[in-house]
C-alpha cells in the first residue's frame, strides 16, 4: 500500500512497483474520455511518517487545466493537473527493474525538474520505492 508522508513544503510519495502500477492504473483509467473526472486511492497511514511530520490516509487526483498542483493540507493529498500533466506524473513512476537495496528508487518530480508539468508552488515531491521485504 502506498506511504504518503509530507511537511511544510516537502512530499514524499513510497509504495512497493506494485504499488505505483496500481496507481499508474487508476491515473490511466482517468484519460478515457468520456471517464470519471476524479479518483481516490487509500493509502497506509500507520507508519512513522519521520523525518517528515504528517501521514496522508489517501490520494486524490482529478483532471483540470494546466501543470499539475499537488496539495497536502489534509489529510488526503490532492492533485490536479490536465490530462498530459497527469499522464506525465504517472510516466515517472518507478518502474521496479532494479532489485539492488531496501530503498531501490528516489526520484525527484517536482516543478524545478518538471517546470513544464508541475506547478511553481507545489511541494518539492518525491517518488520512493520501496522493497517488497520491507516493512
Amino acid at each position: 500500500m502506498l506511504r504518503i508522508r509530507s511537511s511544510e513544503n516537502e512530499l514524499d510519495i513510497e509504495g512497493t512497483a506494485e504499488d505505483f502500477t496500481r496507481l499508474c492504473r487508476a491515473i490511466t483509467s482517468l484519460l478515457t474520455p468520456g471517464a470519471e473526472r476524479s479518483i481516490e486511492v487509500k493509502c497506509d497511514e500507520s507508519f512513522d511518517p519521520a523525518p517528515y511530520a504528517n501521514a496522508h490516509s489517501s490520494i486524490r487526483i482529478t483532471v483540470g487545466s494546466g501543470p499539475n498542483h499537488f496539495d497536502h493540507s489534509q489529510q488526503c493529498l490532492q492533485v490536479l493537473g490536465s490530462l498530459q500533466s497527469l499522464k506525465n506524473f504517472s510516466d515517472n513512476f518507478p518502474a521496479g527493474d532494479d532489485d539492488s537495496g531496501a530503498i531501490r528508487y528516489h526520484y525527484h518530480y517536482d516543478h524545478l525538474s518538471f517546470p513544464e508539468y508541475v506547478s511553481s508552488d507545489s511541494p518539492l515531491l518525491t517518488l520512493t520505492l520501496r522493497s517488497e521485504t520491507v516493512p
